[in-house]
């Protein structure tokens, strides 16, 4: 417990000699100021002027100390005094407060002084988030956070109704605990309503300072809108809010002038806003205003990239307007013009210019993932402005950092070096090796919807065909050297993913290459991925079934190998001496010449 006037501890020191000595408390007025008072001397400590009520000098004065003076007033309920010291001080004294209440800070939060409790909030934060154990040696309640920095948001401080909203708007899911150990936030183990009553709260403490225009205030307002608007939508309880009136427009709204106020996270925020909305993606623009200026969120969008501050997310964002100028869509998902494809030539060359020189830099510097694959993007696909051989090094990067599409890119741009088919591989560098790309290609299937590599996959160990070398001379496949149990998992793993595109997705082109490898190259032993047993008859009957539905489709290769096998059947039945067999082997033949007619597909 600290101590109060009448039992503190007293201190007595010559100048510039440590010796101590005690002395009864003086009558001298501690109030006095530095011009009324002897000053303190130095040959006090830190912690004794902390710790002391009163100094004394030799001749047995009280002299002036500001920290001593400042405690005293702290001590008599100032609330000020309170803030000033515990700002300064309460670290120092922690391992004397028997509990957070004892905190000074705490003292002047609880008399609703604005920053005190945001301070105070502040180290509780830290304590939770950060596993800061500086400021506490009995650990606060993690609810005091919201307790303080919601009582400094309705006593005047916007940054702590920024710091109340954030609380509730993307919470960690962990939180330090005891002992250096971590627990749920319980933020988010409250039920739904709860949740959602709590955006709503911080969103009338934050709506204040938006209306009064600040910005960062503004900002916070419209994501957690967003965030509301989001949570509601999927929660179906809009009815069990305390107040039921969300305003996005309004949002919106907020969120504009805030941009306009020159804050680039607000500039990045609102052009990616109008951006997903004319590409409609996941788009929050409310139907009840008109649709938003693309040119204007391209100036936001080149402000916040070319700003002091700019991100790394701004800048792609500006290189990927400029790099792919296709049309827009209205709310119908009608194409429109895109504004940036109708400014000068000039200007155009300018801004892509601008806009690699972004990738670039971040590729090259930062060594970004996004950029890296980006750039190269843009290098091989659209404008090769540099050594492409720099591209494929970038490529290579983004693929080994794990990055999916990056791997198949890759993945594939060593495929068709090997086979010839408009390769991009630059003759600067040796060919490639043909192992890493199997290895990225397997990497890149792994992703459940990334059906492009499956199937590159799948074609790259089904077909163990020799490979080209730069002069188009057959060189030997390396995969069809591997043992053969390494070569019958993989076959069988490129199966499986054939399978379950041709029968889930119902894939058309997966349902054909499926159905050719069991009836065309007869490899029914490798195709059963989930191992239930069916024998071969079973297989080649499945098989045929999805060949028919790719050919019903229109798949041009399967109508060709369904009618075949219609005629090979049709042949079957004339030898047989089956009842009917005749009617069916006419049967088939018609129904065979109907799918080997690729003007007349089935139902024209």
């Amino acid at each position: 417990m600290i101590s109060s006037v009448s039992n503190a501890s007293v201190a007595y020191s010559a100048y510039g000699n440590a010796s101590r000595i005690a002395k009864p408390a003086p009558t001298n007025d501690l109030s006095a100021t530095p011009a009324q008072a002897t000053v303190c001397p130095t040959a006090y400590s830190m912690e004794e002027r902390i710790e002391s009520t009163y100094l004394y000098n030799q001749q047995g004065n009280a002299v002036f100390d500001p920290i001593i003076a400042l405690r005293h007033q702290a001590d008599q309920g100032d609330a000020e005094s309170q803030y000033q010291f515990g700002l300064a001080f309460d670290s120092h004294l922690r391992n004397t407060f028997q509990s957070p209440e004892e905190s000074y800070l705490r003292r002047a939060a609880e008399q609703n002084h604005p920053a005190a409790a945001r301070e105070y909030a502040n180290r509780v934060i830290s304590t939770y988030y950060n596993n800061a154990r500086g400021f506490f040696s009995v650990r606060p309640s993690f609810e005091d956070a919201e307790i303080f920095f919601r009582r400094a948001a309705t006593n005047g401080d916007a940054q702590a109704a920024i710091s109340y909203a954030e609380l509730f708007s993307k919470p960690p899911i962990l939180i330090a605990g005891e002992n250096g150990s971590f627990t749920h936030n319980p933020i988010l183990q409250r039920d739904a309503v709860r949740q959602l009553n709590d955006l709503q709260d911080a969103l009338h403490c934050l709506r204040p300072y938006a209306e009064d225009g600040n910005a960062s205030a503004q900002m916070e307002y419209a994501k957690l809108t967003f965030e509301l608007a989001r949570r509601v939508e999927e929660s179906a309880l809009p009815h069990k809010l305390q107040d039921p009136y969300l305003d996005v427009a309004e949002a919106v709204g907020f969120l504009g002038q805030a941009a306009t106020q020159g804050m680039p996270q607000a500039q990045y925020d609102y052009a990616m806003l109008v951006v997903n909305t004319y590409q409609g993606e996941n788009s929050l623009w409310p139907d009840s205003l008109p649709l938003p200026d693309y040119d204007q969120a391209e100036q936001y969008l080149r402000a916040a990239a070319l700003g002091p501050s700019s991100n790394s997310e701004a800048r792609q964002a500006y290189a990927h307007m400029w790099l792919s100028l296709g049309p827009l869509h209205d709310r119908n998902g009608q194409p429109i013009p895109n504004p940036l494809a109708q400014r000068h030539a000039e200007e155009q060359s300018d801004n892509k210019r601008f806009a690699m020189n972004y990738l670039y830099g971040q590729a090259t510097q930062q060594r970004d993932t996004q950029a890296q694959y980006r750039y190269v993007h843009e290098i091989f696909l659209q404008n090769p402005l540099i050594d492409a051989a720099e591209g494929v090094e970038f490529l290579r990067q983004a693929a080994t950092q794990g990055m999916p599409q990056a791997q198949y890119d890759y993945a594939m741009l060593v495929v068709n070096t090997y086979q010839g088919e408009n390769s991009l591989w630059p003759d600067s560098l040796p060919l490639p090796d043909y192992d890493q790309a199997e290895q990225y290609l397997q990497a890149a299937a792994l992703e459940p919807l990334n059906s492009d590599a499956r199937q590159a996959y799948t074609h790259m160990w089904l077909s163990l065909d020799p490979l080209r070398d730069r002069n188009g001379q057959p060189i030997p496949n390396p995969l069809a050297q591997r043992r053969a149990e390494e070569q019958l998992a993989n076959k069988r793993l490129a199966m499986g993913y054939l399978y379950d595109q041709a029968t889930r997705q119902r894939d058309t082109h997966a349902q054909y290459r499926y159905a050719y490898q069991v009836l065309v190259n007869n490899k029914t032993e490798n195709i059963n991925p989930r191992a239930d047993g069916r024998d071969a008859t079973t297989v080649r009957n499945e098989a045929l079934g999805l060949l028919r539905e790719a050919a019903e489709k229109g798949h041009p290769l399967a109508r060709m190998d369904y009618g075949y096998e219609l005629l090979r059947r049709a042949a079957t039945m004339k030898l047989s001496r089956e009842e009917n067999s005749l009617e069916r082997m006419l049967a088939a033949h018609e129904e065979a010449e109907n799918y080997l007619a690729p003007a007349n597909p089935p139902g024209n």
